[in-house]
């Protein structure tokens, strides 16, 4: 008569499968948290350059049809801006500055744009949303950023 033992523990096998199964989930995991991540700065970028463009106008409006002392919409507790941005989503000061081709627009530049793919979705986004006679908008990426006429 043969006695059935049972076995215990698992074997070297099971064990190196569930770690390579966990391993292929880790990266997965990593790839697409870069990618979403990427995705939700550019589109911080998008909502600051719309909500610094607006404010400009109406600094505009109210400044006598002026553009002078446009960057003081990003100071803490003016009337323009209710949480004015410190630094771009990728680091860096954002800069505002009056336009010199069009007096009724301004200059925005974000700097630190990672990579040529941000720098497409940004232009793909804000292309068109620049103002007539001002500066053409235009990214590279690194130090220099997105910067255009709005």
């Amino acid at each position: 008569m043969h006695v059935i033992k049972s076995q215990r523990g698992i074997g070297l096998l099971e064990l190196m499968l569930s770690l390579a199964i966990i391993a292929i989930l880790l990266v997965m995991a990593t790839r697409y948290f870069g990618s979403a991540r990427q995705g939700q700065q550019v589109a911080q970028a998008i909502s600051m350059v719309q909500a610094i463009s607006a404010a400009s106008q109406n600094y505009f409006v109210a400044n006598s049809n002026s553009m002078a002392g446009v960057s003081a919409i990003l100071a803490s507790g003016n009337s323009y801006l209710v949480n004015p941005p410190k630094n771009g989503p990728w680091g860096g000061s954002v800069k505002v500055s009056a336009d010199s081709g069009n007096a009724s627009a301004v200059d925005i530049t974000i700097p630190n744009v990672p990579d040529a793919a941000a720098c497409t979705s940004l232009m793909s986004a804000l292309g068109t949303e620049s103002a007539q006679n001002a500066k053409a908008p235009s990214c590279a990426p690194g130090a220099a950023g997105f910067s255009g006429g709005f």
